[in-house]
């Protein structure tokens, strides 16, 4: 049986960071697994080639098991709903393939860690303390998709991998609460004077322009004595190339673990 894996990002209608990012990981992907474990990319929206494309590429070259992980942060209706409706379609269009959905990049220390970077690379040459507040902003999802509990989940572990006593609160840029703004008002009540924004998403784009940016302008006017300084997206690192590795190897890629 010949596997193959489909790295499947959401894409961006705005500018050409996401679909260079995705690539990027990909052939990061493509090195971590070896020759022989064909690695495509695909994008969910905007960016080409489609799930649809990629797999019935894979397919064309041999493949009889495909792999398929969401590159992703955390599930919502695209993850839950809309990729295995499409999955279904595509069973039915390629009769004897075996496809296969992973789990998400989801919570893991790797992540924490580095959203931990990216928060002490805003701070700069100040010192993280209990008068920094952190507000660890993901695109969010409907409660009934997504109940956002790892969302909060990751925002406490990147509050300790920061350390100092900093203090940190979740946030959603779209769909739900709380917001932005929300998590401002909580954390300069709770004593924060310096605010670290971390757009916890992948790529900038219109997420980020916006949605997050517009919201971090509204932060500073009603609050002028607070310090709110903005972190850099996650971006491409291999700490999360190793996530997806491991991801697969969870779905059944044989594959050895990675060692640390």
């Amino acid at each position: 049986m010949t596997v193959a894996v489909v790295l499947l990002g959401h894409g961006s209608r705005r500018g050409s960071r996401t679909d260079m990012g995705l690539q990027d990981v990909t052939q990061r992907l493509r090195r971590r697994l070896g020759p022989h474990v064909p690695v495509r990319m695909a994008g969910w929206e905007f960016t080409q080639p489609s799930l649809a494309e990629a797999v019935a590429e894979l397919v064309r070259q041999g493949a009889s098991r495909v792999l398929i992980m969401p590159y992703f942060l955390f599930d919502g209706k695209h993850v839950l709903e809309e990729i295995p409706e499409e999955m279904e379609r595509l069973r039915a269009a390629h009769p004897g393939v075996e496809l296969a959905l992973t789990r998400t990049l989801d919570v893991d220390d790797r992540m924490a860690q580095l959203a931990a970077e990216r928060v002490r690379r805003a701070l700069g040459n100040d010192s993280p303390g209990p008068d920094v507040g952190i507000i660890v902003v993901n695109r969010g999802s409907r409660r009934r998709y997504n109940s956002g509990d790892h969302l909060r989940q990751l925002t406490a572990m990147t509050a300790r991998a920061v350390g100092g006593g900093a203090r940190a609160h979740h946030a959603q840029a779209e769909y739900e609460s709380p917001t932005i703004e929300e998590a401002a008002e909580a954390l300069a009540a709770s004593g924060a004077r310096t605010l670290v924004v971390l757009p916890y998403i992948l790529f900038p784009g219109k997420v980020l322009y916006d949605n997050i940016l517009p919201a971090v302008r509204r932060v500073r006017a009603r609050f002028p004595a607070l310090s709110v300084r903005m972190a850099v997206t996650l971006g491409v690192d291999d700490r999360m190339v190793d996530v997806a590795y491991e991801r697969l190897r969870e779905a059944g890629l044989p594959v050895p673990a990675l060692t640390t």
